[in-house]
């Protein structure tokens, strides 16, 4: 009944819809193929929402695809129960069904940003680690948290950048505090 409607709903406002009956069907079809969002029921037979939701989540791509909870709970428990599944956003019932379409495509949108930024960031760190310079980012206590470019048998670098490490241990002087 409600995934009827709420195909209908959906597929008015101009989406494609593909329907899983349970939560592992669920899982297996973010596996078989392209889905640029996901709306699930927490209520589903062999693999409850927050279970399908997290299975989703460890998969490769699944983890920024925008996921929303369809929930008749509206208790503050399940909403955080939810978000700790690795869910986007929450849907509670009673729906409503000429709103569903316009969240939903918030919901891809935001999907489709976060994929646009992850995948700016990856290539501005791919450049960045093919320079031949170290560049070492120190947060305001001088530790250094990430370091991009050369290698690791720069002359700096012995060992490597250990967790926590202050700047004064790899730069000595003028160089550190600069």
């Amino acid at each position: 009944g409600a995934r009827l409607l709420m195909r209908r709903a959906l597929e008015r406002a101009g989406f494609r819809v593909s329907e899983a009956a349970d939560g592992n069907a669920a899982v297996a079809a973010i596996d078989a193929g392209q889905c640029n969002a996901v709306l699930m029921d927490v209520e589903m037979p062999t693999m409850n929402g927050y279970q399908a939701c997290q299975a989703i989540r460890s998969k490769p791509g699944g983890a920024h695809l925008p996921i929303m909870m369809v929930t008749g709970r509206d208790d503050v428990a399940s909403i955080n129960q939810s978000y700790q599944a690795g869910a986007t956003d929450f849907l509670a019932k009673p729906i409503n069904w000429n709103l569903l379409g316009h969240r939903v495509q918030y919901l891809v949108r935001g999907g489709r940003l976060v994929q646009e930024l992850e995948e700016s960031e990856g290539r501005q760190r791919a450049m960045l680690d093919a320079l031949p310079d170290l560049l070492l980012v120190v947060d305001m206590y001088d530790r250094v948290v990430d370091r991009l470019g050369a290698s690791d048998n720069h002359p700096f670098l012995v060992g490597g950048v250990k967790p926590d490490q202050k700047i004064t241990e790899l730069v000595n002087g003028d160089a550190a505090r600069a």
